[in-house]
């Protein structure tokens, strides 16, 4: 089994040095078909030289279609990709057409950032906390946060969804929670845990609190003397021909515990025990603390 472990050539281009025949063809391909040839996949090996992937540059601005979509599907039968992987800003839109399940680092992320949150607050049965939800927010996440931390307000656009989500949650873990639209009640939360992906509110940037944590708002300018906006894996044992990659999107990890058999469901990835398996891989967890 291998994957795909896609790419914005955008950020890239300079790793790859093209001859004047190479430019010349590419002129011409975009002249005839209307985009750009898709550049050759390389290789992923590991410190084995074990080939564990194909890496596949592509551009948000060139949608891959025509040609380039038969060379990718015929390189999928062939190769036994099973899955695509993608960095953050690779848009997932290009590869609708493509019948491969995509990783995008989002479970792992979770279970890498609640890991992080019950480090910063060390008596969680007595620390109240924030979690921001919207109609999209996963509710796995949600109960798992609830049951670790019991003192909970939920802050809500919608007080009906909010209502009904607390209302799951009584049901489910026993735990009873508030319910708030006023974010100015997050002052007195040790820690804000944002498992929204819309925007929450005009007030979002009244945020008061030393520890704010996101699952989906990497750059979102937020008033926290500490914020952890990403998550990324470094690698010494990975090499990725074509380019100088140092950091490792979270979805290349779950890709690898796919290819090693370490999960089979993303429902297993929270399950995993990271510490050991990164040791395992001689991975190094990266986390950026903007001021």
């Amino acid at each position: 089994m291998k994957f795909f472990y896609v790419f914005n050539y955008d950020i890239y281009k300079k790793d790859f040095v093209l001859t004047k025949k190479e430019l010349f063809i590419n002129k011409l391909y975009k002249l005839f078909f209307g985009y750009s040839k898709m550049i050759d996949p390389s290789d992923i090996k590991d410190n084995s030289f074990k080939l564990i992937g194909k890496s596949l540059f592509v551009s948000n601005d060139e949608i891959i279609k025509g040609r380039n979509l038969d060379r990718i599907n015929k390189l999928i039968e062939e190769e036994d990709i099973k899955f695509l992987c993608l960095e953050s800003d690779v848009d997932s839109e290009i590869f609708k057409d493509i019948g491969l399940m995509i990783l995008n680092g989002m479970e792992l992320r979770f279970k890498v950032l609640f890991e992080k949150a019950k480090k910063i607050i060390e008596y969680p049965d007595k620390t109240q906390i924030g979690l921001m939800i919207d109609g999209k927010s996963n509710y796995e996440y949600i109960k798992m946060i609830c049951e670790y931390f019991p003192l909970v307000i939920f802050f809500v656009n919608n007080p009906y969804l909010g209502d009904n989500i607390s209302g799951n949650i009584l049901n489910d873990i026993g735990s009873s929670i508030y319910v708030s639209k006023d974010i100015n009640s997050s002052k007195s939360c040790e820690l804000i845990f944002d498992l929204s992906s819309e925007t929450f509110s005009d007030k979002i940037n009244i945020i008061k609190t030393d520890n704010y944590i996101s699952l989906y708002k990497n750059k979102e300018i937020v008033e926290a003397k500490r914020k952890i906006n990403n998550v990324k894996v470094r690698c010494p044992n990975i090499i990725i021909e074509r380019s100088n990659v140092k950091n490792l999107e979270l979805s290349f990890v779950e890709a690898l515990m796919y290819e090693d058999k370490v999960v089979k469901s993303k429902n297993d990835i929270i399950n995993v025990d990271m510490d050991k398996y990164l040791y395992e891989k001689c991975f190094k967890m990266i986390f950026f603390n903007e001021e």
